[in-house]
């Protein structure tokens, strides 16, 4: 049985409101100094972004082909966790500990302009930086996802790994604070379509009258 592409578009902005809504609780989470839970529940809000690009890719595939994919077919690309968290990210956030060649590199780029000496060894180092972030956030994420939730035997076989702690707050900041941004952006563009590009999806998504509404990005403090 093949997938309209209207149902593929209802899954790509229901992806999108149930990652608002999970992030919002875990802001909350945040709030009551569940860190571990917080985290949690925020790679899972940052998998739902992913699964939103996901759909959406595949509605404007149906669209151009005036083909409809298999619900198989739809739940296959929808299951892989870390192709989720790499789809559902959109920006790299750097993190140094000085003194590091990153950061050397990123005070130059500051301090300095294009065709000053340095300044374009510096952008090598910055962007070799963000390239390895990049390949390696996703399955950080999902990981992290895991560690967040569950106890774990260590590799000893005499201790436990246990979120409560293992996921101290200042990661929980760093994640929560990261999954919003990605998120702000998504909702900037859906919630006044004069952003997005696409004539065609501003066409459907307008013509969808009934549509729930997203909710407003939350950031932890």
């Amino acid at each position: 049985m093949g997938v309209a592409a209207s149902d593929l578009l209802k899954g790509a902005w229901y992806a999108l409101e149930q990652c608002g809504r999970l992030l919002k609780g875990a802001v909350a989470l945040y709030g009551e100094k569940e860190y571990s839970t917080a985290t949690g529940v925020a790679m899972l809000a940052r998998e739902e972004l992913g699964k939103h690009r996901i759909l959406r890719d595949q509605w404007k595939k149906s669209v151009e082909t005036g083909k409809s994919p298999t619900v198989a077919q739809i739940k296959s690309v929808c299951e892989d966790h870390i192709e989720k968290q790499k789809r559902g990210q959109m920006s790299v956030t750097l993190i140094t500990d000085s003194p590091s060649a990153l950061d050397t590199a990123l005070r130059t780029r500051v301090t300095s302009r294009p065709g000053d000496p340095g300044f374009q060894a510096a952008e090598d180092v910055i962007q070799t930086a963000i390239e390895a972030k990049a390949k390696h956030a996703p399955t950080d994420r999902h990981e992290k996802r895991l560690e967040a939730f569950f106890v774990d035997l260590e590799e000893s076989g005499t201790d436990w790994k246990r979120p409560s702690k293992t996921i101290s707050q200042e990661d929980a900041y760093r994640l929560l604070n990261d999954t919003a941004n990605d998120y702000a952006g998504q909702w900037d563009r859906f919630s006044n379509t004069a952003l997005l590009e696409d004539g065609q999806l501003v066409a459907a998504v307008e013509a969808w009258l009934d549509k729930p509404s997203l909710q407003p990005p939350t950031w932890p403090t």
